[in-house]
């Protein structure tokens, strides 16, 4: 595993992770504030999920999950007013913890991988000359 390819990984993990607290935090109470964060969440998954290879994605989310991540983050996008509550909280506390499950044995991997490679560049100015790199305005 590349070290870009476990970044990846583990930003899945992370935004998973941050799923899983929310649905907890939630609880029987769903002010407004904690709705859109589920749904910023989700999108943010979705975003992570993309950037793995598609075997990889499917590993973790299962093609049926991908599909309908797809289609929760394309309803939270683009028809917002129209997004089930239901179906977002079912999914954060059903879905979430079980792609997370699937991904631990990798993540693991991936977290040796990225403290590697953190390791070889262990000064904030040289992580952020990789990874903060000033846009080409071309």
């Amino acid at each position: 595993m590349t070290p870009e390819e476990a970044e990846r990984v583990v930003a899945l993990a992370e935004e998973l992770d941050t799923a899983s607290v929310i649905a907890a935090d939630a609880g029987g109470q769903r002010p407004v504030w904690l709705r859109l964060a589920a749904e910023r969440v989700v999108e943010r998954i979705h975003q992570a999920a993309t950037a793995l290879d598609r075997e990889q994605a499917e590993r973790y989310l299962t093609p049926e999950d991908l599909r309908r991540l797809r289609g929760m983050r394309n309803r939270l996008a683009h028809n917002y007013l129209a997004v089930d509550e239901a179906v977002l909280w079912r999914s954060l506390a059903d879905d979430v913890p079980a792609a997370r499950a699937r991904l631990a044995d990798d993540l693991r991997a991936a977290s040796v991988v990225v403290a590697e490679a953190r390791g070889v560049a262990d000064d904030a100015d040289a992580w952020r000359a990789r990874h903060l790199r000033p846009l080409d305005p071309s």
